[in-house]
């Protein structure tokens, strides 16, 4: 008998990670497309080099795979149980002696697997992807500024503002003949001018520096016919670098896992439970699947594969409620609520679909009061 479940456990485990994979490469491919679309059109429209996109998308990956990891075991696990259902498989190996527990373990240690290699995911490869993807986005920033301040040329580049400069030192970061004002003018608009300026990229801030010398400053007086002129020896003006890829929080997804324990703001808080707990979803949906697609053979499979849908809705539905209620430090335990939630459900659909118990109070009844109540 053993052996038998020895044989089983193998099987059952080779066979999830077919659908398993072609779930992942799909599903992966599906949430990276609004990526690929504006970086296909960052090469059309910008001229930025092929390679560039590619590590980007690349270092976008792990963040999208952190998603993708719990719906392919969904998939996976729903289409094994129900090929073992509709081919009366399920039914022998019961008939057999072998448990749903036992069916069910090589689904546990997938899932267990899965949730490993999901952490180490959010905890270090998801990090260190996304500092490596700034560092990118902001290398391809430098080089469209240095590419696109053209002479003679006006610059829409940077938000609400025109830029335009009369010569530009090739090989240097000099220019000469700078005019900034901005692109709809208004009676608060400020016009800039300077004989000279000195370009340089502020990295740490995601700006462009311009030091000017020798300018002008121009205001709108308190009337139309009037304005005011400030004369300026030097000047720095700040212009954010035009966006590539906004991504929301971008900052604190990028800190490594070891400064998010040692630090005590609240933001860096909440980051460090999603981290810990995202992965967690592969083993709680893996657990709570298991009952939901053992199907009749005179019902079809139709029914698992909504009711799956409907667990993985359900679960991120708790899921996206524990990060809108936790903010700021607070209530940070609301963060492992979805998985912990999720598995006890899949532990109670377990326990009564081994035992072949009708509803919640048979179950309770089976536990705790009567346990010749067990069939």
């Amino acid at each position: 008998f053993y052996i038998l479940l020895m044989i089983l456990f193998r099987s059952i485990f080779g066979q999830l990670l077919a659908p398993y994979f072609v779930g992942l490469s799909i599903l992966t491919f599906i949430l990276s497309l609004e990526t690929i679309y504006r970086l296909i059109h960052l090469m059309v429209s910008k001229g930025i080099y092929f390679t560039s996109l590619v590590l980007m998308l690349v270092y976008r990956l792990p963040q999208i795979v952190t998603t993708t990891m719990s719906l392919s075991i969904v998939i996976a696990v729903t289409v094994v149980i129900v090929r073992l259902s509709l081919d009366l498989e399920l039914t022998a190996l019961q008939a057999s002696g072998v448990s749903l527990f036992q069916l069910s373990k090589p689904i546990f240690v997938f899932g267990a697997i899965l949730t490993i290699l999901g952490l180490i995911n959010t905890i270090w490869l998801q990090p260190t992807a996304f500092a490596a993807f700034e560092r990118e986005k902001l290398q391809v920033l430098k080089s469209q500024t240095s590419t696109n301040l053209q002479p003679k040329i006006l610059n829409y580049d940077f938000a609400d503002k025109v830029l335009y400069i009369q010569e530009k030192e090739e090989g240097s970061d000099q220019v000469k003949g700078v005019f900034i004002t901005d692109q709809q003018y208004t009676p608060n608009s400020i016009v800039i001018s300077a004989s000279t300026g000195r370009i340089a990229i502020r990295a740490e801030e995601r700006e462009v520096q311009f030091d000017l010398s020798n300018g002008n400053i121009y205001l709108q007086g308190e009337t139309e016919d009037l304005y005011r002129v400030i004369d300026f020896k030097q000047l720095r003006y700040l212009f954010q670098l035009p966006a590539i890829i906004e991504v929301e929080e971008s900052h604190i997804m990028a800190v490594p896992t070891v400064e998010l324990i040692s630090s005590s703001r609240n933001r860096a808080m909440d980051e460090l439970m999603l981290r810990l707990t995202t992965p967690l979803a592969c083993f709680s949906l893996a657990l709570a699947v298991i009952p939901i697609a053992i199907t009749p053979p005179r019902i079809g499979k139709t029914r698992a594969y909504l009711r799956a849908l409907i667990l993985v809705i359900v679960y991120y539905s708790l899921w996206l409620t524990a990060k809108e209620v936790t903010s700021e430090g607070k209530h940070l335990y609301l963060f492992w609520m979805p998985p912990f939630v999720i598995s006890l459900y899949g532990l109670y659909s377990l326990y009564k679909t081994h035992h072949n118990l009708g509803n919640f109070w048979n179950v309770i009844r089976s536990l705790f009061f009567q346990k010749s109540y067990v069939e």
